[in-house]
């Protein structure tokens, strides 16, 4: 792919250009990772919808697991409902009440069912990335996951970091984590799917459209 080769053109590459500065944010020098992991004009809509696309593939395949019904209009809706039925529910972006207060008690997702409950964190970051930002939510969300237990002392409290590269990159603990929290495998190819395809839409969209231009 010419996005994981950087070999796509932009106002830095190949050929370094009178204004080199990104076209959306106008701050820094624009580059194929800048755009899909680090502008600050995109961040909090087009990688937030990316962020999404991805959650949502894990939200449906939990309320299928769990019984619930996944509505046709959720996948268009910024934020999905939570749903909740005695002990099975699928959270979504809520925060999470413990005995101690915790820094990072909002997880994207957290799904029960009955005995087991599975805090959901996920992040999509540039290939080269994976490894370090999957390390680095394991860590931030092991507070939470000891006050979980010590809530819940009689179910089995899991963590699973879902970290995809903006093409698709995964590391070889995903899988293991998808199947032991008790999902489909197969979503974790319709996790990389929605990354990657996001991820050149946006591209598109800035490169060859006018519509997301900020600065010129």
């Amino acid at each position: 792919m010419n996005v994981r080769a950087n070999c796509i053109p932009t106002r830095s590459f190949p050929k370094r250009q009178r204004d080199p500065n990104c076209r959306v944010c106008g701050r820094t020098d624009e580059s194929i990772t800048h755009l899909l992991t680090s502008c600050v004009a995109l961040q909090h809509a087009e990688y937030l919808h990316r962020h999404n696309a991805v959650a949502k593939v894990i939200y449906s395949n939990a309320l299928e697991l769990l019984g619930f019904k996944m509505q046709e209009e959720y996948w268009t809706w910024t934020r999905p409902p939570s749903m909740t039925h005695g002990e099975k529910r699928v959270l979504w972006d809520q925060n999470i009440p413990t005995p101690r207060r915790v820094e990072h008690s909002r997880p994207d997702l957290l799904i029960r069912n009955g005995k087991r409950i599975v805090v959901c964190e996920i992040g999509v970051t540039s290939d080269s990335n994976v490894v370090q930002k999957e390390r680095e939510k394991k860590l931030r969300y092991q507070p939470l996951l000891r006050e979980l237990q010590q809530l819940h002392p009689d179910c089995t409290i899991q963590l699973l970091v879902v970290v995809i590269g903006v093409t698709g990159a995964i590391t070889k603990q995903l899988v293991r984590g998808v199947r032991e929290a008790g999902l489909d495998c197969s979503i974790v190819s319709k996790m990389q799917r929605a990354a990657a395809t996001h991820s050149a839409h946006l591209l598109l969209r800035i490169l060859y459209s006018r519509k997301l231009l900020a600065v010129e």
